[in-house]
């Protein structure tokens, strides 16, 4: 019976690829399909039914008998057969390993002597014909054949010896990833593996899933080198086998899938179940797996639940694993960065996590500098400055590249108000990378804070050219206009900053208290509560949102606002002060005094409650305490900003120097006379004064004229 049609060249090809051009193999390839047979049963491996020989098979030992006839047909030839399967058996040319296999003193002599009967053997390169090889292979892993006591002995002798070797060579080494750097280790455990699977699938697993663990975890290739060892046995695997290579395969991958990963490790963690991965190691293998799973969690975005895997690792990792402790290291710093830096605005977030992740980091592994960079910036998210430039310094000294971690820094001088360390610093970033963003936008943070508002604008300005998608830098804009009392300009640079970070709760916060300085009391209280419904602990927006009530008239409810910014940070002095504002102008004068006192305190440089308890003092008529706290908080209150301009100017009035503090005031309304929302606060302390027993000379006239300039 003939094939209805001829060969396709896809079929052409894979009779090339199975026949290796062997007439033998393609004469009886041929017969076969000729039959009838599938060619696919023929050229490709087709699990058997049991009990049954497949065509491949018949194809496979029909092929190898006729090349090792003369092995069988003479009682004097079975060393002739011990070696040739010997020889078929090894993963790779071995010398040593043959001799003990064989257990034969002159080798050399041994295979010289087959080399005269059989052409197939090639004595210098220590191997078959590659092409026999395949097929050889092929038949003796045939579950008939694969418990033949000569390929057993072989077998036996060959892992033997390999476990000898292995012994040896790892003998002085502790450190498993040190081990995996050694190439004849790698090649022992790749042979051992491939000898383990000669005596069965399962024999060949347990020698691998341990060594694939540790392989994956400190040497790739060796995980990569065992899955090729096993792909050599796959047609013999159970559907057990054949799921098992296919997951490791996936996961071995470049950039593996996920749900690959979290089925692999579930593979491994059952097949610890089993105690597959008892012994000397086990507690490594453990370790390895839960630091896998967290890794996972981490690649899901469960930062949290990651941590917590992480501590528990931890607590187990072996002393002795040098390079595992410095995976979990660099596995801590990648997540401490995820707590702390705010993508979006590319700066640093409070995080206690973040800063027990880098600690850890650190712990674990401190001679690498980008584990105490990360700490440091933690800790500057966590406003312990002082301890982020020493973190900084640190892993900056250990020789990483230093632009990134020299920003930082300066930020951490910035902060701690040392402007001449952080203007250097900024500008050796600057000259290592004149590209960079952020060292522009730090000079803009110290010229701000000097109060040098035209050199910040620049510096600001020349971030965003750099980075025009850097929110922080464009915030940093709309703060200088804010204290320039360029409140417009400012409020369009806190918009055009929202458009670039949406979801950074600060920008609406600063928003809130631009537009409530311009009287704008309704956009400012959206803005406050867009704040905290974007971020329910910012404490300046329940401030802000106070602020507003109580501009409105509605006390109880600032004072409510006020109280929840203090409940979720009881230091946070401004909302003190906001609160003994409102407690001072409903007349109750005690709660009044106890909260600026606790503003005052807090924050020694905050002028507002310092001039307020002056008010508490003119109000029970202690003037003379009442101006000495009003010099008090002149003497700090040197800001150019308007609110700042307005309270130097009225209090410069309330401790008797009339005609310097109208003069100021009629200058600072003339410039600042927009911004309604200072006006009007400003108008309540004028009040105040004016209700004193000893009220300060001409306050009337101060009075009315605020509110002629409110209109």
């Amino acid at each position: 019976m003939l094939p209805e049609h001829s060969l396709t060249h896809e079929e052409v090809e894979a009779v090339a690829r199975f026949s290796l051009g062997i007439p033998f193999v393609i004469a009886q390839t041929a017969a076969m399909w000729q039959e009838g047979k599938p060619l696919a049963n023929i050229v490709a491996p087709v699990q058997s039914v049991l009990g049954e020989t497949t065509p491949r098979q018949q194809v496979v030992k029909e092929t190898c008998e006729r090349f090792l006839m003369h092995c069988f047909s003479a009682k004097e030839r079975e060393q002739d057969l011990r070696v040739i399967y010997a020889l078929a058996m090894m993963r790779r040319p071995d010398v040593k390993l043959l001799r003990e296999m064989l257990d034969v003193t002159d080798l050399e002599q041994e295979l010289q002597s087959l080399r005269e009967r059989y052409s197939f053997i090639w004595v210098e390169q220590i191997r078959l014909d590659e092409k026999l090889v395949q097929f050889l292979r092929e038949y003796l892993l045939n579950p008939v054949r694969c418990d033949n006591p000569i390929i057993q002995q072989l077998n036996e002798r060959a892992i033997a010896w390999l476990e000898l070797q292995l012994e040896e060579l790892t003998r002085d080494i502790s450190d498993t990833a040190e081990q995996l750097q050694d190439e004849r280790i790698i090649e022992t455990i790749a042979d051992l593996t491939y000898h383990h699977f000669w005596q069965g699938e399962e024999a060949g697993w347990r020698c691998l899933v341990p060594q694939a663990i540790v392989g994956s975890q400190y040497n790739r290739s060796l995980a990569q080198s065992l899955l090729e060892v096993a792909e050599v046995f796959s047609s013999t695997f159970s559907n057990d086998g054949q799921h098992r290579l296919k997951l490791l395969s996936k996961s071995l991958e470049s950039f593996p899938e996920q749900e690959d990963i979290r089925q692999t490790l579930e593979e491994f963690e059952k097949l610890a179940q089993r105690k597959w991965l008892d012994g000397k190691r086990a507690t490594e293998y453990r370790v390895i797996l839960q630091l896998e799973r967290g890794r996972l969690l981490y690649r899901q975005g469960k930062y949290h639940e990651a941590l917590h895997v992480y501590l528990e690792v931890e607590k187990q990792i072996p002393e002795c694993a040098r390079q595992l402790r410095k995976n979990l290291a660099e596995a801590f710093r990648e997540l401490g960065w995820k707590f702390v830096l705010n993508t979006e605005i590319a700066m640093a977030v409070p995080s206690l996590e973040a800063e027990i992740a880098c600690s850890k980091a650190v712990a674990l592994n401190e001679e690498d500098g980008h584990n105490l960079v990360a700490l440091g910036v933690a800790q500057f998210g966590l406003k312990k400055y002082e301890k982020a430039v020493v973190s900084l310094t640190r892993g900056i000294s250990l020789g990483i590249d230093p632009s990134y971690a020299l920003t930082w820094l300066g930020h951490g001088y910035c902060c701690q108000a040392n402007y001449t360390e952080a203007l250097i610093t900024y500008q050796k970033v600057i000259k290592l990378d004149p590209k960079l963003a952020y060292p522009h936008h730090g000079l803009g943070s110290v010229y701000y804070n000097q109060g040098k508002y035209p050199e910040a604008i620049t510096a600001y300005q020349k971030a965003l050219e750099l980075n025009p998608k850097l929110a922080y830098s464009q915030m940093g804009l709309a703060d200088v206009y804010h204290s320039q009392g360029k409140y417009l300009e400012a409020i369009a640079a806190y918009q055009k900053a929202i458009e670039l970070a949406p979801n950074f709760a600060l920008l609406y916060s600063r928003l809130g208290y631009t537009h409530y300085n311009q009287g704008n009391y309704a956009e400012a209280l959206a803005a406050h509560q867009k704040a905290i419904e974007l971020d329910p602990r910012l404490v300046s927006s329940h401030n802000g949102v106070g602020m507003v009530y109580h501009s409105q008239g509605k006390y109880l409810e600032a004072i409510a606002a006020y109280q929840k910014a203090i409940e979720l940070n009881p230091n946070y002095s401004w909302a003190y002060n906001s609160l003994g504002w409102t407690y001072l102008l409903t007349g109750d004068l005690t709660q009044a005094k106890d909260n600026f006192e606790k503003a005052v305190n807090i924050d020694p440089k905050n002028y507002s409650p310092i001039l307020y308890l002056g008010l508490v003092y003119a109000l029970q008529g202690n003037v003379d305490e009442a101006k000495n706290q009003w010099q008090k908080g002149l003497a700090i209150c040197q800001g150019s900003d308007g609110w700042s301009r307005f309270s130097r100017s009225l209090y410069t009035i309330a401790i008797g120097d009339t005609e310097k503090g109208i003069t100021e005031m009629q200058k600072v309304l003339d410039e600042e006379g927009s911004a309604v929302g200072v006006l009007h606060d400003i108008l309540e302390d004028a009040e105040i004064l004016a209700q004193c027993s000893v009220k300060p000379a001409e306050i009337d006239t101060v009075v009315e004229m605020l509110k002629q300039a409110i209109g």
